[in-house]
Order: C-alpha cells, then structure tokens, then sequence
C-alpha cells in the first residue's frame, strides 16, 4: 500500500520501523520492483557529466598557468603544472575503468 502511495524503499522501511534491506527482500519475494533504479541511473550520468565538465575547466586553467610560466621562462612552474596534469590525467583514466 505505501509503495502505491508513491514512497520509496527506504520512506517505507522508516514508516515500518524496518531495515531497507528487509523491505527490498518483502517486495522482490512478492515480485514488486521500486521505480528508483532509472533515477538513479540519470543521476549517476549527470554526476559523471558534471565532474567531467569540473575536469574540462581544471585543465583549461592548468593549461592556461601553463602557457603563461612559459612565456615567462619560468622552469620550474612550468614543471609543477606539467605534474598536476599528469595527475589530473590519471585520475581521469582511473575513474573511466
């Protein structure tokens, strides 16, 4: 009944005073799914859109230091921005696996 008035998994565990656990496991045995998987899809794929764009603007401004320390002749800086984008690009190849 708390399913068709719309709530969720976890809303129905709290209102019944049990674990969401329980309350997936009474639904899957009487063959009812909750809904929520496909929101949960399309945030997860914005998430990942949104912290790409983060990673895109980062490396635009490490790239930008970047070219500035070297019109500069600035060795050493150019080298901390060639390590921090190495670092960014790591950790964008990591989270893709």
């Amino acid at each position: 009944m708390l399913l068709v008035a719309g709530l969720g998994r976890n809303a129905i565990a709290r209102e019944v005073g049990v674990s969401g656990s329980s309350v997936s496991r009474v639904a899957r045995d009487a063959g009812v799914t909750f809904s929520g998987a496909a929101m949960t899809a399309a945030a997860t794929a914005c998430g990942r859109v949104d912290a790409a764009v983060v990673r895109a603007q980062r490396e635009r401004e490490l790239l930008a230091a970047q070219s500035l320390a070297i019109a500069a002749g600035q060795a050493r800086r150019v080298r901390r921005l060639e390590r921090k984008l190495a670092d960014l690009h790591r950790h964008t190849s990591s989270s893709r696996s």
